[in-house]
């Protein structure tokens, strides 16, 4: 009961656009509780964590993940941040998870690709000749919010 009221405010919460494209598997999962909840997080994790990190990792995110605002004047603006806040703050939310340890098997193996696949986006975001070198601080105060949220995201997960 407390999920079916958790999907009917979703909205307000900010989540709409997760719970709208859940597909009828994940449906029957919300219903059926012997249907595991983890494996419907671990797709989550994984729609989340995918396109950033496989993007950053390859040096593409900047290329492949546009920046989009309200206005048009400010995309140029957000643009110089938009990819530090993606990359920081999903790190901060999976890092508990990439330090977890007692998996079965085919989560170890999830868990394995996505902490090799963070470690080389970071080699990226930190090296000032890769096309995704990240804005640490050049403009703005928003660059020391989603740093902090990256150092949040290193005490999370210290392996």
């Amino acid at each position: 009961m407390k999920r079916r009221k958790f999907l009917q405010n979703a909205g307000i919460l900010g989540v709409a656009p997760l719970i709208s494209t859940i597909s009828p598997a994940h449906t029957i999962a919300l219903h059926h509780p012997a249907i595991s909840t983890r494996k419907l997080w671990l797709n989550y994790l994984e729609k989340l964590a995918h396109p950033v990190l496989t993007a950053l990792a390859a040096d593409q995110l900047k290329e492949k993940m546009p920046v989009e605002t309200q206005k048009s004047e400010q995309v140029k603006d957000r643009a110089k941040y938009t990819h530090l806040e993606a990359f920081a703050r999903l790190l901060a939310g999976i890092a508990p998870w990439l330090q977890a340890d007692n998996l079965n098997t085919e989560e170890k193996q999830l868990q394995e690709k996505y902490f090799q696949l963070a470690l080389k986006s970071i080699s990226i975001a930190v090296n000032p000749d890769a096309k995704d070198y990240m804005n640490w601080g050049e403009e703005g105060g928003q660059p020391l919010v989603d740093a902090a949220f990256f150092a949040y995201a290193l005490i999370r997960c210290p392996k």
